[in-house]
């Protein structure tokens, strides 16, 4: 994959039509694959096509696309692989076959092979036997046909060795079925492509589905939508285009048949309906801007990360519909007891803002800031003048008519932790507060980096802390040799039913915490 500014790297494609399925008897024919294809063309300038199988009317894919676009773009074609073993085996046939046809220039039909998807996930398949597929079909095919398979990051992080098999890692990353808050999808969704590329081996690392549903149920603090899968859609594209990652976008074309498997938002996760017609919002001009010429609609933003009373975490956001962030900047505001602040500083009364539209301001760099109740941004033109805001009872009207857009954000009620006393005296004392939680249905997770490493807090027997009713909570943290050497301090607001994995010297924290906690903080010591 070789995806050009302002391009969509990839789609995951299924071609099938409403009352099809891949369990549909008879096998796909060329028009109907041509034509989901055409509207796919029409719709979204890819460089990359991904299936699923290599039967039942999906060998035909990687010919109509060599076909239909000469070569631009790649077919990254699958085996499904279930655990039956007959099924297993016409689909790896199937997979080798087509993985030796080559076009008129002597060139394979496909680029990239990927043997099984999510079999560790469903535990179809051990990784024993998956090792000895990739392995099988690495031997069988052209040398210039990369061979994979594709998990979600949590299962090569349990299954490493997987990753020194194949040629190109093929992960996973959905923010959406992590439970995590649209808000906080985008972060979350680095920070696991970051550690799987440092875990890479130096291997290319493709995002090979990646997603928001535009309908359908919530899954925890995700919530389903056409504003939410909008919102992701433009911010993770772009993302993605700035730092040049690879990815299929999952997928083309809403499928009406995976509300069996999924419930009502399986049928949802289209950038187009099953129809073929492009959903609201989903327009690439407004992630690329004017790159072609074209008008663009005006410049606005998305908060990415908020941060809770109590934490003095920045607020990051991404601002859209744009084609040159060095005309813009933000301004920020904090309102603490009923007066607001311009942050970071007066001397500092805005922010830039990345060429990739990113932006991060510190918000928290006096000695209450941490206890604001709102914070507003507001995007305006660089020229603009920022108002001089130090303990006002409103904000300037001039901002308001001055600004692009502006986001006022209520930080009440988001659940929160204070630290209060952090790491002090002989033994490592910490105290701190939680905020806007249940004290009864909650506990804190403690955890410290000693030289490289993290360990578990207070102690293996006792990795939790109880909370007043008060809300508060205390430990003394330094209960080994080294402790009172630890660079970094992690606390975690947890259900009290979780329990926190147990971290003995490990390079990073355990992912599953950044899923199941309420909210986190990190303290760095100095």
């Amino acid at each position: 994959m070789a995806t050009e500014r302002g391009q969509i790297s990839g789609l995951c494609f299924s071609p099938y039509l409403d009352g099809q399925s891949p369990a549909f008897t008879h096998a796909l024919e060329d028009i109907q694959i041509d034509s989901r294809l055409s509207l796919m063309s029409s719709s979204f300038h890819v460089t990359a096509v991904r299936t699923y199988g290599s039967r039942g009317g999906l060998e035909r894919v990687p010919h109509r696309v060599r076909e239909m676009y000469q070569g631009d773009v790649t077919s990254s074609i699958g085996a499904w692989l279930c655990g039956n073993e007959v099924a297993d085996r016409e689909q790896i046939e199937g997979l080798v076959h087509l993985c030796n046809q080559l076009d008129e220039g002597g060139v394979p039909l496909v680029n990239v092979a990927v043997v099984g998807n999510e079999v560790l996930l469903r535990g179809d398949l051990s990784e024993e036997k998956l090792i000895q597929y990739i392995q099988e079909v690495r031997k069988r095919v052209p040398q210039q046909v990369q061979v994979t398979t594709a998990e979600p990051y949590g299962l090569y992080y349990k299954h490493p060795k997987v990753l020194t098999v194949i040629d190109i890692v093929y992960v996973h990353i959905y923010a959406y079925w992590d439970k995590v808050p649209i808000e906080a999808a985008l972060d979350h969704t680095e920070q696991h492509y970051n550690r799987i590329v440092s875990m890479s081996q130096g291997k290319e690392v493709v995002i090979a589905e990646i997603g928001w549903p535009t309908a359908g149920e919530d899954h925890g603090a995700a919530a389903a939508g056409l504003e939410a899968g909008a919102y992701f859609f433009k911010n993770f594209v772009a993302w993605a285009d700035h730092h040049r990652v690879e990815y299929f976008y999952f997928e083309a074309f809403d499928e009406g048949w995976k509300v069996e498997h999924e419930g009502e938002r399986g049928a949802h996760w289209g950038v187009m309906d099953s129809a073929g017609k492009i959903k609201s919002g989903f327009e690439t001009r407004e992630v690329f801007g004017n790159r072609s010429g074209q008008e663009h609609s005006t410049p606005s933003f998305s908060l990415l990360s908020v941060p809770s009373i109590g934490s003095r975490n920045p607020i990051r956001g991404r601002v859209y519909n744009h084609h040159d962030t060095a005309t813009l900047k933000v301004a920020t505001f904090i309102n603490v007891d009923n007066q607001w602040w311009v942050k970071p500083t007066l001397e500092q009364s805005s922010t830039f803002i990345r060429p990739d539209g990113s932006f991060e301001v510190d918000v928290s760099t006096g000695e209450n800031d941490v206890n604001a109740t709102e914070i507003a941004v507001f995007l305006l033109a660089r020229t603009a003048e920022v108002p001089r805001v130090l303990g006002s009872s409103d904000l300037p009207e001039l901002l308001f008519s001055h600004s692009l857009h502006h986001e006022i954000v209520d930080r009440s009620g988001i659940p929160g932790l204070l630290i209060e006393k952090s790491v002090t005296g002989p033994r490592g004392t910490l105290e701190g507060k939680i905020l806007d939680a249940d004290p009864f249905e909650h506990r804190v997770a403690l955890y410290i980096k000693v030289g490289g490493g993290w360990w578990t807090k207070p102690t293996f027997a006792q990795p939790t802390l109880f909370i007043e009713p008060d809300r508060r909570f205390k430990a003394d943290i330094f209960s080994g040799d080294n402790d009172a050497t630890c660079s970094e301090v992690a606390v975690f607001l947890i259900d009290k039913d979780f329990t926190p994995p147990r971290a003995e010297g490990h390079a990073y924290l355990p992912h599953e915490l950044y899923e199941k906690s309420v909210t986190h903080t990190i303290i760095k010591r100095s």
